[in-house]
């Protein structure tokens, strides 16, 4: 997956040491007009995961950053593997990756949480968010409970059920991909990752959720079964009105960015317009001109090409907000 990844993307396999690790990161330039985008894969994986929907964003944005978090893909693994752990670590390395330009993150699951936190961390690098069945909401004990068991995996029957339960529609070689699924899950850092979830200390608060700075565009599908409808409620209290986008696929699962890269891919292009779209808007409240009369130049997923038309909605991935099936604010 690794080489393939590099042979589709003609992108850079590079290391960094941080005070955490030695941390992997691919570094691929894209054609596009939209900037930088940061993607934050989930506890277990690897940035390589994500290689179908980089190929689709190669259009979209100019460059590209994933990461492999501490003790994940082909970065080491630090003495002590937790949450903080994990996003001080990825937040060092973009310091020196990134420097003060700002870009768009990406994340799921954990990654969505890891996501957030950098938005807090550095509010001034990041010009927009687009999460995918983030992790990071406060759990009850009996939720917690759950979700731990979930992640066991003792025996390969109970990896097979949890491809089952991040898939719409399991794969004819889940059975296969379980194998290593659970050797995964089953590994020594990945065991303390999850005991450290235990104490809830790296969940995040209503306050920092409503202190975010960038618009968020937060995924959580119909078909989620991993994470609890409490963590979507949660979210859908907190993240500011004015500036989120929650929408709910009704095909999509936990693992949503494996069967429908291109899909996810649009959502992430038109977090990218969102944040284009919030710079005029902040741009034109300082100089007291009226936003809406400004033409805006938005993205084209499908043809790739940019604009100068009033924003509107131009990825057949958006749907238009109904009951049940997603919220515009």
């Amino acid at each position: 997956m690794h080489r393939a990844l590099l042979w589709r993307t003609g992108g850079r396999s590079l290391f960094a040491d941080t005070r955490v690790s030695r941390l992997h990161y691919y570094d691929i330039a894209g054609s596009g007009p939209l900037g930088t985008v940061v993607m934050f894969h989930g506890a277990s994986q690897g940035a390589v995961h994500y290689g179908r929907v980089m190929v689709a964003l190669l259009r979209c944005y100019s460059r590209i950053i994933a990461v492999d978090a501490p003790g994940h893909g082909l970065s080491g693994a630090p003495p002590q593997m937790n949450a903080d752990v994990l996003a001080d670590g990825v937040t060092e390395l973009l310091d020196e990756v990134l420097g003060r330009s700002s870009s768009v993150v990406f994340g799921t699951s954990l990654g969505g949480a890891m996501a957030l936190k950098y938005a807090l961390a550095r509010p001034e690098r990041v010009s927009s968010v687009c999460v995918l069945s983030p992790a990071g909401a406060p759990l009850s004990e009996r939720e917690r409970d759950a979700l731990m068991r979930t992640f066991e995996m003792r025996r390969h029957k109970d990896a097979t059920a949890f491809m089952r339960l991040v898939t719409h529609r399991p794969s004819m070689l889940a059975p296969l991909v379980a194998v290593e699924t659970r050797r995964r899950f089953r590994s020594a850092p990945m065991r303390q990752l999850f005991d450290s979830f235990v104490t809830g200390e790296s969940e995040l608060s209503g306050g920092e959720i409503r202190g975010l700075v960038p618009p968020v565009r937060l995924l959580w599908g119909r078909r989620e079964r991993v994470l609890p409808p409490s963590s979507l409620a949660f979210f859908r209290q907190h993240l500011p009105v004015a500036r989120r986008v929650i929408v709910e696929p009704p095909h999509f699962a936990h693992a949503a960015f494996l069967e429908f890269p291109t899909e996810v891919a649009g959502h992430i292009a038109l977090s990218g317009q969102a944040a284009a779209s919030w710079s005029e808007r902040r741009r034109a409240a300082e100089s007291r001109l009226d936003p809406l009369s400004e033409g805006r130049r938005v993205v084209d997923i499908r043809s790739h090409r940019m604009s100068n038309r009033p924003a509107e909605r131009v990825a057949n991935t958006e749907r238009e907000p109904q009951a049940g099936n997603g919220e515009l604010a």
